[in-house]
């Protein structure tokens, strides 16, 4: 129920577990969409620290690409253009889309525990 679930709003749940295994898939995937990566990158274009928020991006990239979030991939995507164009509103608008989603997931992951 829960893969399923996932799987609407663009987690790729079976692809992740067979990589990882069941029970360290759920527990990455709670810890990284809980994570304060999302907040850091918004405190650090507040203070244009343009390389600081580049950075946690590709970490937060790296991280959505091995636990199979697809529908934050684009939005990662986005985030990398605006963070170089040093577009503080783009980014902050992105994030906004971006904890939209977190929500979304959060709440499946809660329906479960």
């Amino acid at each position: 129920m829960i893969q399923r679930k996932l799987e609407q709003l663009g987690v790729q749940v079976q692809e992740g577990i067979e990589k990882l295994g069941e029970e360290t898939y759920f527990m990455e995937l709670n810890t990284f969409i809980k994570g304060m990566d999302f907040m850091r990158i918004g405190q650090a274009a507040s203070r244009r620290q343009w390389s600081s928020a580049m950075m946690t991006l590709r970490r937060m990239t790296q991280k959505g690409k091995e636990l199979e979030i697809k529908n934050m991939e684009m939005l990662f995507i986005r985030l990398r253009k605006e963070i170089g164009e040093k577009n503080i509103v783009a980014v902050k608008n992105t994030l906004a889309l971006l904890t939209q989603k977190r929500v979304q997931i959060i709440k499946v992951l809660q329906e479960e525990e």
